[in-house]
């Protein structure tokens, strides 16, 4: 004791953030959702329909100069501004965007 915690001001900002634009259009429906690994880094799973508006998002709130973390996302979506969060500039260091595979399987 005292417990340790790992999450710095980005991580609870990311935090906030998710439940924002969880709550953005007024209603319960879960478009993302997060967790942490044993350290600040957060993983993020988002509904197909929602991850070109959800990298839209990270985009806006968290511009960099890198431009491999942001290749995939084209326009932001005007509604962002009415979140009430700050921009945190290069903080972003990378974006892995992956899909649930087929399963397990039996190599020989």
């Amino acid at each position: 004791y005292p417990p340790v915690i790992y999450l710095n001001e980005q991580s609870k900002h990311l935090i906030d953030l998710v439940h924002a634009y969880n709550h953005m259009d007024g209603n319960q429906i879960m478009k993302v959702a997060y967790t942490f690994d044993a350290g600040p880094n957060p993983f993020c799973f988002i509904r197909q329909e929602h991850v070109d508006e959800f990298l839209s998002l990270l985009k806006y709130f968290y511009p960099t100069m890198n431009d491999d973390v942001h290749k995939q996302v084209s326009n932001i979506d005007k509604k962002f501004p009415s979140i009430n969060l700050s921009i945190m500039p290069n903080v972003l260091e990378r974006i892995v965007l992956t899909k649930i595979g087929t399963g397990p399987k039996i190599i020989s």
